[in-house]
C-alpha cells in the first residue's frame, strides 16, 4: 500500500461523558484522530460476505496502523457520520482496516 493512495480526510471520535454540574454528565465527542486514508465504498457482494444491511452507505477504510481505533468510535467523511461496525490491525503491514457505515 502506497502512501500515495491515501487521498480522503477522515475525522474519527470517540463518546465520553463530561461531568457537567453536580452529578449530571453530558456526553460529548473527542477527536481520537484526524488523518488521511483511503476510502473505498463496498460492493454487494463484499457487503454481503461481511453481514452488513444492504441499502445504505458501507465503507472499507484503511489507515496507518493505529491502535486506538476502536468499533464504539465515529468517523466523519465527507460531512457524513459513519459507525464503525468493524476493525482489523495489522501491525506488520503498518495498516489498520476498518467497515464503517452510515447506518
Amino acid at each position: 500500500m502506497a502512501l500515495g493512495e491515501f487521498r480522503d480526510r477522515i475525522t474519527i471520535t470517540s463518546q465520553t461523558l463530561q461531568e457537567y454540574g453536580e452529578g449530571d454528565y453530558i456526553p460529548v465527542n473527542d477527536t481520537i484522530l484526524n488523518v488521511w486514508a483511503k476510502v473505498t465504498q463496498m460492493n454487494s457482494e463484499e457487503v454481503i460476505n461481511s453481514g452488513l444491511k444492504q441499502g445504505v452507505n458501507n465503507y472499507k477504510i484503511l489507515i496507518r496502523f493505529d491502535s486506538n481505533v476502536k468499533t464504539n468510535s465515529e468517523i466523519t467523511y465527507n460531512d457524513e457520520a459513519l459507525q464503525i461496525k468493524s476493525v482489523k490491525h495489522d501491525r506488520l503491514k503498518d495498516r489498520t482496516e476498518i467497515i464503517a457505515s452510515n447506518e
